[in-house]
């Protein structure tokens, strides 16, 4: 009997019996598949039940599926999808291409036949095909279905066709689309990096989306329901936004950008049909504010305004086709709809664009028909006025910026009728009055003129006279307020098209103009003049920490609420009121300096330093990072961040502490490692730390120098996942005794590469009794993490490496070389303090609990200088310095004891001195065995073998006594279980590698 899910398929009874078989073909494409005509089976029925197979592979389907589809069993189609991604095409696909049925399994994904649901299959293909690890398969499948089924025609799938999916599942199937189809780029280039396709590049795959996204519009815009589905196409434009599609620069070649890509066919478009100038204003009308600025802004830098004022013809018309061009995209600015108009303010007042715009928006304002839009210029006015008259303005804004707001206060007056309501406000506007004299005041004659100009048109229009007399000669901008007078002259008559102007003319010449401009600012790449550094600034118009305005926060907020006026002057008489608020606030690290502060006791602060810790640990690793490969402040505070982290002690209890604290110290490994290295490496061989303190720097050692190497890992996956819970569940559950060591687990991943490589090249030579008998590996081991190591770029490659600071460069100079030379400093130190305290009453011990040399710490020393040795295989200093330094030390460590405490005690307690014998033994073969395997995958150990045979020699007797012994079935005292295992699989793999090099290279050991 089949097991019912609440919900899921079998709980419908009439579809049990085809979704059993179903499932039989699932569960069978997730396992193992003996022969293609099983799989071609498999995969032609399923597709056929879906009514996905082409019909010339219908000869295929010889165990047809019988049944009819129900949105039960479509849920299945993503399953299958992912069976198809994980499972048959690593395997399976030069097999398929080979016998030509890729079809097959492209048919899963890009479906060739009309079957109602291939709507449901796109909108999960693109998640599906994304899962890792990315393939070749994957990319052609991806190449095909972004070519095949782009946004467009998915959308006419979905919503303007009849389909399998109800109208209510619609929504959810176009987001799942779409979450897909806009990550595409950033997945495949962060798996294949430079082998990327040029077709799902970011620049070449958004470039396509923006133009198929222009092409829907005008599509949906043909047809008579579209309004419908506004939601769902608003969607769509908001991803565009998120995905950076609207750049609010129109340099081409730097990032896609939706409106430079297709301004010259959405003008011809929309000012040649209503229907789609009506969908464009609507579909910007749904759009929430912010989103709309940056659309709007994007618009407006494509569109490229020209600074000064050019009265020539040409400049007329592209200025009045400009306008009615955004007058039909966007619509008219009404004086009701204030947040439209709160938009676009914020935009074209929120820096200087050039006079031309502000000639442009004042005829997009006034319209184009006979009798103007007076309450929208009055509208503009009044909202140029406030800025035109702010002091902020006038003290700091840069002559550009005072040229456009005059330009457009001056325009939007004069384009109305003379004493308009108004304009006669204006006489007796104490803000219009004060900033006047303000303009009368500047010390800049330039900007001095511009009062006065609009005092005199204001004047003008309410019949009265003033005449600065000051605009006759050169200099001081005069020329430019002559060309201004004589617009302002023209007035309405401007606004109106003569008999000379045509439509068809001005298309043209705009479309030239904008082709000349976008290959002007490619060219000249802006060059950062001090006027341009101003109105290059992004279009963020309002800053709330320049207004006496607060947050209009909701009633349930959890914020506090503002003070009143009148707590405010309670608070200006007695400060001490605001001190209880105050006190426990610490406020977000910066700069690195207040990062140190933070965890640096002082004594006035005692009551913040739990707040002060927790700040310190929650903001230290990304502050960390963001300060990497930026200026030196990283190097000047590295060595006392690393001195602060390593001795701050969890005395307050902070909610995962060790975890942060570890990856703070990874971080400065990573990002400073020639810094906090050394300092590291020092402080763990000093003696007034912890064990626990000690392992902490090993692992951040280790994790740092992972991710300078490029080292990623692979979780094998569990036979049985249902037993374990979800991955949160998994971890907030897992005592801390079960965590694992992430040292361990990369080591251990790491032997077993080198033990299977060895192992896989003498099944051909040892007989298979022997094999058996001697190795038994992998003996009851459970399931960990496979290393897999992404060979950095050797240092005489053409090719430069992305990351300035490698670990090939650094390890032997900074990790590997002063960990071992001060490991034998140590070691001597506590040797002759051993000596010297022999016949003391208290006599010293150097293998204490907590100290260095005890099995449990040096057994950690010994991995981690394992795993740091593998990341250096690629090191230029590898076979000449590491190896032979490595090698000498775990064989002293493995063969001699370092304390002579630990032979008396073996003598009192067998046990005891067995747990250090097997916990450091172990560490010494594993670093043995990985030294060795770097050797052979360089040169085959032909420098070890021919220059240091000795080392080699007695690695070789260290590995075969150990080895003897655990074959004998001899235990080593303290390492049961697992521990037996790693004794035994590193010993027979230094014996796999020793035979290996010496099999290779014994013609030339001839004196050994």
């Amino acid at each position: 009997m089949p097991r019912v899910w609440p919900g899921g398929p079998y709980a419908h009874g009439a579809e049990n019996d085809n979704n059993l078989e179903l499932r039989e073909n699932l569960n069978a494409l997730r396992g193992e598949i003996g022969e293609l005509s099983t799989l071609t089976t498999l995969l032609a029925s399923t597709l056929a039940f879906f009514k996905l197979l082409p019909p010339d592979y219908r000869k295929y389907n010889t165990r047809p599926i019988s049944g009819d589809l129900s949105s039960a069993i479509i849920r299945l189609i993503p399953s299958f999808q992912a069976a198809v991604v994980e499972h048959v095409l690593p395997t399976w696909d030069p097999a398929l291409e080979e016998a030509r049925l890729g079809v097959l399994t492209e048919s899963f994904f890009c479906p060739k036949t009309s079957g109602g649901i291939e709507a449901l299959v796109i909108a999960h293909a693109y998640n599906s095909l994304l899962l890792p690890p990315i393939g070749d398969p994957n990319t052609k499948i991806l190449l095909k279905l972004v070519a095949r089924y782009p946004a467009s025609l998915q959308f006419t799938t979905l919503f303007t066709r009849e389909s399998v999916p109800p109208i209510s599942q619609k929504e959810g199937l176009w987001d799942i689309f779409l979450q897909g189809y806009f990550s595409v780029p950033s997945k495949v280039m962060n798996i294949l990096g430079r082998e990327t396709p040029e077709a799902l590049s970011n620049n070449a795959y958004f470039s396509g989306v923006a133009e198929d996204a222009e092409k829907l519009i005008y599509e949906l815009s043909s047809r008579a329901a579209h309004d419908q589905h506004l939601e769902s196409l608003s969607t769509f434009i908001v991803k565009m936004l998120r995905n950076g599609l609207f750049p609010h620069t129109n340099v081409v070649s730097f990032q896609p950008s939706f409106f430079s890509l297709n301004t010259i066919r959405i003008r011809e478009r929309v000012c040649s049909s209503d229907s789609c100038s009506a969908l464009w204003t609507t579909l910007l009308s749904t759009l929430p504010s912010p989103l709309f600025q940056q659309l709007l802004n994007s618009l407006l830098a494509c569109m490229s305004w020209a600074s000064g004022l050019d009265l020539d013809k040409r400049t007329r018309i592209r200025i009045i086709d400009n306008a009615k061009f955004l007058r039909r995209l966007i619509g008219p600015l009404e004086n009701q709809d204030q947040d439209r108009w709160d938009n676009v303010q914020s935009i074209i007042l929120g820096r200087s664009w050039g006079e031309e715009l502000a000639r442009t928006v004042v005829h997009w304002v006034a319209g184009f028909e006979p009798q103007v839009d007076a309450e929208g210029l009055s509208e503009l006015q009044s909202r140029a006025l406030d800025v035109w008259a702010s002091s902020q303005h006038i003290l700091y804004s840069l002559l550009a910026k005072q040229k456009y707001v005059t330009t457009l206060l001056a325009l939007s007056i004069s384009f109305q009728d003379p004493g308009s309501p108004s304009i006669r406000r204006l006489l007796t506007d104490q803000l219009f009055l004060n900033s006047i004299s303000k303009y009368l005041s500047h010390q800049d004659p330039s900007v001095r003129r511009c009062g006065m100009f609009i005092a005199e048109i204001v004047a003008s229009k309410c019949n009265q006279k003033l005449d600065f007399a000051s605009w006759e000669g050169d200099g001081e901008s005069k020329e430019w307020f002559r060309s201004l007078r004589q617009l302002v002259i023209e007035g309405t008559q401007g606004r109106i098209l003569d008999d000379s102007y045509d439509e068809k003319e001005a298309f043209t010449l705009t479309a030239a103009k904008q082709e000349e401009i976008d290959i002007a600012d490619i060219s000249t790449s802006h060059p950062d003049t001090e006027g341009n550094k101003k109105r290059g600034q992004p279009a963020v118009m309002y800053d709330s920490d320049d207004s006496l305005t607060g947050y209009a926060s909701p009633d349930s907020s959890s914020r506090s609420a503002s003070p009143t006026p009148s707590e405010l002057e309670e608070i200006a008489k007695d400060p001490s009121l605001v001190a209880g608020r105050e006190a426990n606030k610490i406020p977000k690290p910066v700069f690195l300096l207040q990062l140190s502060d933070l965890i640096t006791t002082q004594k006035d602060e005692e009551q913040k330093e739990p707040a002060k810790h927790e700040m310190a640990l929650r903001e230290g690793e990304s502050l960390i990072r963001r300060k990497a490969n930026y200026g030196t402040e990283l190097d000047e505070n590295a060595v006392n961040l690393t001195l602060a982290f390593i001795r701050l002690q969890d005395n307050y209890e902070i909610t995962g502490f060790s975890e942060k604290k570890q990856s703070i110290l990874a971080a400065l490994v990573a990002c400073c490692p020639e810094r906090a290295v050394p300092c590291m490496i020092e402080q763990f061989f000093s003696s007034q730390y912890s064990t626990e303190i000690r392992s902490t720097i090993l692992t951040a050692l280790v994790l740092g120098a992972k991710e300078l190497a490029g080292v990623t890992t692979h979780p094998v996956q569990p036979t049985f996942p249902s037993k374990t819970l979800p991955p949160h569940l998994h971890r907030k559950y897992l005592s801390s005794s079960d965590k694992e060591n992430p040292v361990q687990s990369l080591l251990e991943g790491i032997t077993r590469q080198a033990i299977d490589q060895s192992r896989e090249k003498a099944e051909n030579e040892i007989p298979q009794i022997a094999r058996e008998k001697q190795l038994r590996l992998r003996r009851n081991l459970p399931a960990r993490s496979i290393v897999e190591i992404r060979r950095t770029q050797h240092p005489n490659d053409a090719q430069s490496a992305t990351v300035t600071t490698t670990f090939n460069d650094i390890a032997p100079e900074f990790f590997i070389m002063p960990l071992i030379n001060r490991f034998w400093l140590y070691l001597h130190d506590e040797r002759s303090r051993e000596s010297r305290s022999a016949f003391s009453s208290s006599r010293y011990k150097g293998a204490g609990t907590g100290m260095i040399l005890h099995p449990m710490t040096l057994g950690q020393f010994l991995s981690s200088l394992a795993v740091l040795s593998y990341m250096a295989q690629n090191s230029l200093a590898y076979i000449s310095i590491i190896t032979p330094a490595a090698l000498e030390l775990a064989i002293a460590v493995g063969t001699r004891p370092l304390s002579d405490a630990e032979v008396e005690e073996a003598d009192m307690d067998q046990r005891t001195a067995g747990e250090k014998q097997a916990t450091v033994i172990t560490g010494a073969l594993e670093l043995s065995l990985v030294v060795l395997d770097g050797c052979w995958n360089v040169d085959q150990g032909r420098n070890l073998a021919l220059d240091h045979p000795e080392l080699l020699l007695a690695v070789k007797e260290l590995g075969t006594g150990i080895f003897r012994t655990l074959e004998k079935g001899v235990l080593l005292p303290g390492s049961g279980g697992e521990a037996y295992a790693r004794a035994q699989r590193a010993s027979a793999g230094v014996l796999l590698k020793v035979e290996e090099m010496i099999a290779k290279w014994r013609a030339s050991m001839l004196t050994y």
